[in-house]
C-alpha cells in the first residue's frame, strides 16, 4: 500500500506536469500564430503621415478614394491609430498587411487571425501581364544595401481596370523602414490599397542612413546623418562628411590624440575625462588617414573663389552655448559641423539637427557659407583629396575682387590651423 501511494503521488503528478507543459507550449504557439496583437507588431517604428491615393479606371476618375491618417507607436502596441478610408459603393476593408522590411517578413491580419510569411512569397516577379509598362524604378533604404523596387503598370484582361505592381529584390541584412499596406475590396471586384512608408528622417534611427524617393520628380536621395551624442561632434562631423558610419569610431580619434601627444598624462587634444571634445589637430590628422587634406579658408577672401566641384566637403567650426541640462552658462564653446554635396544638392549635416538640412545648389552654398562666416567667431575648413590639395585646384585663380591666390597661401593656412589654439570644439552635454 505504501509503495502504491508513493507511485500515485510521485509518478502520476510528474506525468501531469509533463502533459501540462506540452499543452502550454502548443497553446502558446497557437496564440502566437493567430493573435493579431501579438505576432503582427513590428518594434521601434513611428510614423505620422497623411497619405491619399487609389486605383484608376480607364473610363473615368478614381474609383476608390481613400485617405489614411496614422500615428503608430508600436512599442506600446498599435495604439493611437486613426484610419479613415472611403470606399464608394459600400465597400469594406477585408484585411491588413504589415511588411517588416528589416526582417523581410509579412504579417497578414484578418480579424483575430494572423499569418506570417516571407516577403518573397508575397511579391512575385512573374505576376505581371505581358503588356505591362515600367513606370518607375528606385530603392528604399540604404544606397549601399538597397531594397530595389520596380513599379509596373498593366491592365487586367477583360476589364477596364488599370493595375500597378511593385516588384522587389530582397537583400539580406537590409535595414529599412516598415511598410504597411491596407487592402480592401469594392463590391467584390475592385481592389483598393494604401501604402504607408515610415518617415525615415525622424525617430526610426538615431544614427542611420536615410533614403527616400520622390515619385513625382523621380528623384532618389540617400543621406547618412549622425546625431549628437555627448561631446563627439568631431566624430559625427567626420562620419557625416565621408558618408560612412564606419569611417571613424571614438577609439580611432583617441588613438590619434595619443599619437599626437604620447608623453602627456593629460592629453591636450581631447576633454579631461576622455569623453570627446577633440580639437582641430585630431580632426586634421583623421582626415589625412582618408587620403585627404584639410585647408583653412581665409575669411578675408571672397567665398566665391572656391571651386566646390573639386572639394570633398566643408567643416564649419561654430560657437555653441554651454549648458548643463536646463542650466545655461555665460560663456561659449565650439562645435564641428559637416557640409557636403550629395546628388547635386548641398546638405547641412549638423549632428544637432534632427535630420539633414538641404542647403541647395552651388549658389545657395555660397550664400549659406558667407552668412555663417559673417560671425567672426566661426571658421571654415575645406576638405579635399591630396591630389587636389597639391594641384591647388580647390580654388579659382582669382577671387571676385581680382586678388590672386597662390599655393603659398594654402600652406600658410594649414600652418595657421595647426597652431590655432582658439578652435577647441566643446559640445553641449
Amino acid at each position: 500500500m505504501v509503495s502504491a501511494r508513493v507511485l500515485y503521488i510521485v509518478v502520476l503528478p510528474m506525468s501531469l506536469r509533463i502533459y501540462s507543459f506540452l499543452l502550454l507550449i502548443c497553446c502558446t504557439q497557437v496564440l502566437l500564430t493567430e493573435s493579431a496583437t501579438r505576432c503582427c507588431v513590428p518594434t521601434n517604428f513611428r510614423s505620422n503621415m497623411d497619405v491619399t491615393g487609389g486605383f484608376l479606371s480607364n473610363s473615368g476618375p478614381n474609383i476608390v478614394d481613400n485617405r489614411v491618417l496614422l500615428y503608430f507607436d508600436y512599442p506600446t502596441e498599435r495604439s493611437r491609430t486613426e484610419t479613415r478610408i472611403t470606399l464608394p459603393g459600400g465597400g469594406h476593408l477585408l484585411h491588413t498587411e504589415i511588411a517588416d522590411f528589416a526582417k523581410h517578413r509579412v504579417f497578414k491580419i484578418d480579424g483575430d487571425h494572423c499569418v506570417e510569411s516571407h516577403m518573397n512569397a508575397t511579391i512575385q516577379d512573374r505576376c505581371i501581364s505581358v503588356d505591362a509598362q515600367l513606370v518607375s524604378t528606385g530603392y528604399v533604404g540604404s544606397p549601399k544595401n538597397p531594397l530595389n523596387i520596380q513599379t509596373w503598370r498593366f491592365s487586367i484582361p477583360g476589364t477596364d481596370i488599370i493595375n500597378y505592381r511593385m516588384l522587389t529584390e530582397i537583400s539580406p541584412g537590409t535595414c529599412l523602414p516598415v511598410l504597411q499596406a491596407e487592402h480592401g475590396f469594392l463590391n467584390g471586384a475592385y481592389s483598393a490599397m494604401t501604402y504607408i512608408i515610415s518617415d525615415c528622417k525622424k525617430d526610426v534611427r538615431k544614427n542611420g542612413e536615410y533614403a527616400w524617393k520622390d515619385m513625382t520628380e523621380n528623384k532618389e536621395i540617400g543621406v547618412y546623418h549622425e546625431r549628437q551624442v555627448k561631446e563627439l561632434c568631431a566624430l559625427h562631423a567626420l562620419n557625416n562628411l565621408f558618408q560612412d558610419q564606419k569611417a571613424f569610431c571614438k577609439k580611432d580619434l583617441d588613438d590619434i590624440c595619443i599619437r599626437l601627444s604620447p608623453d602627456h598624462f593629460i592629453n591636450p587634444h581631447r576633454s579631461l575625462l576622455g569623453l570627446g571634445n577633440y580639437d582641430v589637430n585630431v580632426l586634421m590628422a583623421a582626415v589625412q588617414t582618408k587620403s585627404c587634406e584639410t585647408i583653412w579658408f581665409d575669411k578675408r577672401k571672397n567665398i566665391k573663389c572656391l571651386l566646390p566641384e573639386n572639394i570633398q566637403g566643408f567643416i564649419l567650426n561654430t560657437p555653441s552655448e554651454y549648458k548643463w541640462g536646463l542650466l545655461h552658462f555665460p560663456f561659449k564653446r565650439k562645435h564641428w559641423i559637416a557640409i557636403r554635396r550629395i546628388k547635386d544638392i548641398y546638405y547641412n549635416l549638423d549632428s544637432k539637427l534632427d535630420s539633414p538640412e538641404s542647403i541647395g545648389d552651388e549658389e545657395s552654398l555660397f550664400l549659406f557659407l558667407q552668412k555663417e562666416l559673417e560671425n567672426g567667431e566661426k571658421e571654415l575648413l575645406i576638405v579635399v583629396s591630396q591630389e587636389v590639395e597639391q594641384a591647388g585646384t580647390w580654388r579659382r585663380n582669382s577671387d571676385a575682387s581680382g586678388n590672386l591666390s597662390t599655393s603659398s597661401d594654402q600652406h600658410s593656412a594649414n600652418e595657421t590651423a595647426t597652431s590655432n589654439a582658439n578652435l577647441q570644439p566643446l559640445d553641449d552635454l
